[in-house]
């Protein structure tokens, strides 16, 4: 047949030779009479010293059980020859309330190969991955060797991969054996502390020990599913397990600023006295969607609240609580320090305290009539409107002029803007303060902040008020253009300064006050603002003391010594020199600004020539024009330039810079004519202005070579925006 092999002519299969026993493994061989080797005879014994079986550990295992049991063994020496240490690690902490903890472990080491095995004790809600630290090894010891058991002996500091450990206690046991191998173990040592462990020890002392967290165990206990208290209270539970709650309608007057009257439903359950209390909120009220006041408990009368503040609950253990004997209406019930008072309640209610005051009329009583509160009276009706009669004029949107183009055509055309007057003051307003000028006792005190935006000629009322005045600060009239009623006119910059009195829809306004921005706005548009031409008035001034006769605070001018308040140089100013009072206000503060005037600087100051008095600006005070007159006629004149443009932009510096920047090249640098674009296109948005003369003037003290320095090559004269920037505002570097 295919496939069919004779089976006689291959060998027979080779019989396995290697035989396991009690005594551990063998050789087996089938014929004794073989010439073999005497390891390899069949009745040879197996030397259990090379490999150590289960089965052979087991029998010795057995054989040491039964001497223990006959008395013939020593206790020290029985089982496996292990010594056991416990030893300790101080683990470095990089986040924590601590900085280290220590960590502690079993070591146990072989006596017979030295291999090594560390474990962990295991610690409930350490948080960490214990048990097996380090698997049974051979552990190096740094010197070339590896760990013995004579290394391990209480008190010693092993190393194990980078790690110190040390060795602080071992057990009876293992001392035996360490002593049967000539090793002498020193004496236990007490482990530190660990630092966590001793936070916690004292915060549980500092609580009052475990007698204080006896309700916060009681809450985990019940939150594990525990039947804490589950019959405490059966008897009313089986009673009233099937009855509604008791609801009543309570309230709350809030007496603070801005209170209200707060309403809520309080539901008292029978079977375990407890409340559940909701906020009643109505609609359109400005009031939070949250209605859970006081989650289902208990509520503790006043004086039985828990003062500890480490305790869990809202009450003491058996505290004197509200129950339902509390509940009538008119009683009012004391929760976070705040009296509810009961109105009402509902019919429920009302037909358990009439059915428990017959049964038992020593405890109950029936409840008494509602509280009618003032809020819930009907309100009273409306007074009839008497219709306004027609004033005449044409009901429209918008200002008159947009009425005036719907007049002129069927197509009204869009008032255009001054470009020229919005260009130039798109980011300038004239702010005053203001008082309003009222016989109410209520507007006493009242101020308001007055702005007056010069590109549109709009005005803006702001009212600020002091802390706990009643007066709620904010916008009193939005950004809109109002009529002069005196002159039948739109406001417009001429109306505004200190001591002037405005009507703004039948509200009269005195401006005591103008901020610093306003005052220098004025100052160099003197042709616009008459009362804020300062050299004009320094000049008034200068004649006025120049006849000898003037006298401030009583004392002559020409002879006196001392100084000189701001209430007497004003008062003279008015009286001698006839200022009005914005002019006496703008001269004084040329004289009073950051400085103290005395006589004898005045005098020296009316010595001043003229030319020295022109161009001033708010920056300028007494104290700098006799400092400037000291200089030649050209460094006075380069200085007072280069200080318009920096006075013109010290309230926002950014858009002179950001000017500057969209006109320099890659490397932060301006040639003369970027400098020169640069400052024209910056005067539109400066507080002072200046002319090209000044841009003049400035382009040659950085560009001497002017047009020749332009020319490209090596030697183009080139200007560091930082450097410009620096050496005009120098508060920014």
């Amino acid at each position: 047949m295919p496939g069919y092999v004779d089976n006689s002519t291959h060998p027979s299969t080779k019989q396995q030779t290697l035989h396991y026993s009690a005594a551990g493994a063998g050789v087996k061989y089938p014929k004794p009479e073989d010439n073999l080797p005497s390891y390899a005879k069949p009745n040879a014994a197996f030397d259990g010293s090379v490999i150590r079986s289960k089965a052979a550990v087991a029998s010795e295992e057995r054989k040491l059980l039964a001497a223990i049991a006959r008395g013939e063994s020593d206790p020290m020496t029985r089982g496996a020859p292990v010594a056991t240490f416990t030893a300790y690690w101080k683990e470095n902490l990089a986040v924590g309330t601590v900085d280290y903890r220590y960590r502690v472990f079993k070591v146990s080491i072989d006596m017979d190969d030295g291999e090594i095995t560390f474990s962990e004790q295991k610690k409930p809600n350490a948080g960490l991955p214990q048990g097996a630290f380090l698997k049974k090894r051979t552990i190096p010891n740094g010197k070339g060797g590896v760990l013995m058991p004579e290394d391990l002996v209480v008190g010693k500091d092993i190393s194990v991969f980078a790690r110190k450990f040390h060795i602080f206690s071992c057990d009876p046991r293992s001392r035996g054996i360490l002593a049967q191998a000539g090793i002498s173990c020193p004496p236990d040592e007490i482990p530190p502390e660990d630092p966590a462990a001793k936070n916690a020890r004292q915060r549980q002392a500092m609580a009052g020990g475990h007698q204080a967290n006896k309700a916060f165990k009681k809450y985990n206990e019940a939150q594990l599913g525990a039947a804490i208290g589950a019959t405490s209270k059966l008897g009313d539970f089986l009673e009233f397990n099937d009855h509604a709650p008791l609801r009543f309608f309570g309230v709350w007057r809030d007496d603070r600023l801005y209170g209200k009257l707060n309403r809520y439903t309080v539901d008292f359950y029978l079977e375990d006295r407890t409340f559940h209390i909701r906020d009643i909120i109505e609609d359109n009220s400005g009031t939070d969607q949250f209605h859970n006041v006081y989650k289902r408990s208990t509520i503790a009368k006043p004086g039985d609240y828990q003062i500890d503040s480490n305790a869990i609950g809202r009450q003491k253990e058996g505290a004197n609580i509200y129950d339902v004997t509390d509940l009538y209406i008119g009683n009012s019930i004391r929760l976070f320090g705040r009296d509810m008072l009961l109105t009402r309640c509902n019919k429920v209610s009302r037909n358990f305290f009439a059915q428990r005051a017959k049964l038992q009329p020593n405890k109950f009583r029936a409840q008494p009539a509602d509280i009618i509160l003032p809020e819930d009276l009907p309100a009273p009706p409306p007074k009839k409107q008497e219709p306004v009669s027609y004033l005449g004029g044409v009901v429209t949107f918008g200002s008159q002029e947009d009425s005036m183009q719907s007049c002129l055509s069927l197509h009204p055309i869009h008032i255009k803007d001054d470009p020229e007057k919005v260009k130039s003051n798109q980011n300038h307003a004239l702010s005053f303060g203001a008082k309003l000028i009222s016989d109410l006792p209520t507007d006493k005190g009242r101020f308001f902040a007055i702005k007056f935006y010069l590109f549109d000629d709009t005005v803006a009322i702001f009212e600020t008020a002091k802390k706990n005045s009643g007066i709620v600060p904010g916008k009193f009239l939005r950004r809109q253009k109002v009529q002069n009623p005196a002159q039948r006119r739109y406001f417009d910059s001429s109306d505004f300064y200190v001591g002037a009195k405005l009507e703004i829809y039948k509200y009269r306004f005195e401006l005591v006050d103008v901020d610093a921005f306003t005052m220098n706005y004025a100052m160099n548009r003197a042709t616009r603002f008459r009362w804020a031409d300062i050299e004009s008035l320094i000049k008034r001034m200068k004649a006025a003391c120049a006849t000898g006769r003037a006298t401030i605070g009583g004392r002559s001018q020409a002879t006196a010594e001392g100084d000189i308040t701001e209430e007497d140089f004003k008062a003279f100013l008015r009286e001698q020199v006839k200022m009005t009072l914005p002019e006496a206000i703008c001269c004084a503060a040329f004289f009073f600004k950051k400085q103290e005037l005395d006589f004898d600087e005045l005098r020296r100051f009316n010595k001043v020539a003229d030319k020295h008095l022109t161009r001033l600006i708010s920056a300028d005070t007494c104290d700098t024009i006799l400092e400037d007159a000291k200089l030649d006629d050209e460094t006075r004149l380069i200085k007072r330039t280069f200080q318009r443009v920096t006075q013109g932009f010290i309230d926002d510096k950014l858009a002179f810079t950001s000017i500057c920047d969209s006109n320099m090249n890659d490397l932060k640098l301006l040639d003369r004519s970027a400098f020169i674009r640069s400052l024209d296109t910056a005067r539109y948005s400066s507080n002072i202005p200046y002319t090209p003369e000044d841009i003049q003037l400035m382009e040659k003290y950085f560009f001497p070579r002017g047009k020749e320095g332009e020319r490209s090559g090596a030697h183009k004269e080139w200007l560091s925006t930082k450097a410009l920037y620096k050496f005009l505002f120098p508060d920014l570097f």
